[in-house]
């Protein structure tokens, strides 16, 4: 707390850096970029100057030290302070850092940067800080946790390769921190509503799946707490993806405790109605329709019948 004196100045600095790097790095096309809209509404003193950055871009001028260290540099400060004082955390999202520093994420790992897993560090301390979080969610936070979530085909470079141990542990760390930042988002209920009409729920269904055993833990309990506060089911009643998976959670769910969770979630949801055609009506049905046509693609007709001659002889 002693620097916090310190803390707009750095913010500021890290502001303008990173302004500056992806200004020059980054095309009018890229993700999230913050040349437009950030500087519409950042907080910068326009007074700050960072020569070092300006000299590196001089035509015919060879920078005196790279560029992209200082940003590293500033990151890591920055980081530092994060952990250890509320207050930086509240200058960040005030300066609107979240929004350049998610464009900062996406360009390191298209042009594989170093500093990519501290500035993901950085996102993820202010994600999972209570006073923060809405913030988060509305500068583009979001845009960060789909592609952690999403991004199965991809190594972590951007690598269009077949799966491998390496991409399926970074798929599996991927989906961990995803895991982590969501849970800590939905015990916040101020969060709940910009999850809904974000769509960040829907990132839960698909970490059932994660190859990674906490993530799937993780996402299980977190989504049931989340569909326990009655106030957003507005927003959620009409997801098919969602209904369909409390359904089968109802039904085949790991413990006694998940399913009743989910089928009193269908109740209050959706309607005592509709939890017994999900639970009671769909497998019956299910199981009139689907045995024999398993029972039919196995066994041609002919053969029955020389089974039949062969036990009557």
């Amino acid at each position: 707390e002693h620097l916090s004196p310190y803390m707009t100045t750095i913010t500021d600095c890290l502001l303008q850096l990173l302004v500056s790097d992806t200004s020059n790095s980054m095309d009018g096309n890229a993700i999230n970029s913050p040349s437009k809209n950030f500087k519409a509404n950042k907080v910068i003193s326009d007074n700050i100057d960072i020569p070092t950055v300006k000299s590196s871009n001089k035509d015919g001028d060879k920078p005196s030290f790279n560029p992209r260290k200082l940003v590293r540099i500033c990151l890591a400060l920055l980081h530092r302070l994060c952990k250890d004082s509320d207050n930086c955390k509240k200058l960040i999202v005030e300066s609107g850092a979240i929004k350049p520093l998610c464009a900062q994420w996406f360009e390191s790992i298209k042009k594989r940067y170093p500093e990519g897993d501290l500035v993901l560090s950085l996102l993820k301390c202010l994600a999972t800080f209570h006073q923060t979080q809405t913030q988060f969610i509305q500068q583009h936070g979001d845009s960060v946790l789909k592609y952690l979530v999403n991004n199965h085909g991809n190594d972590s470079h951007g690598n269009g390769n077949s799966l491998n141990n390496n991409t399926t542990k970074s798929i599996s760390t991927n989906h961990n921190n995803a895991a982590i930042i969501i849970s800590s988002l939905c015990k916040n209920k101020a969060t709940h509503e910009l999850i809904a009409t974000h769509k960040i729920y829907s990132l839960l269904l698909t970490l059932r799946h994660s190859p990674d055993n906490e993530a799937r833990k993780l996402a299980m309990d977190t989504l049931l707490t989340f569909l326990e506060n009655k106030q957003i089911h507005h927003y959620v009643r009409d997801d098919v993806d969602l209904s369909q998976t409390l359904a089968a959670i109802s039904k085949f769910g790991a413990s006694k405790q998940i399913k009743q969770r989910s089928g009193k979630i269908i109740k209050i949801m959706l309607g005592q109605q509709a939890y017994l055609e999900m639970t009671q009506g769909n497998t019956s049905n299910l199981n009139k329709v689907k045995s024999p046509k398993f029972a039919r693609s196995k066994k041609s007709p002919l053969k029955p019948s020389k089974h039949e001659n062969k036990k009557s002889e």
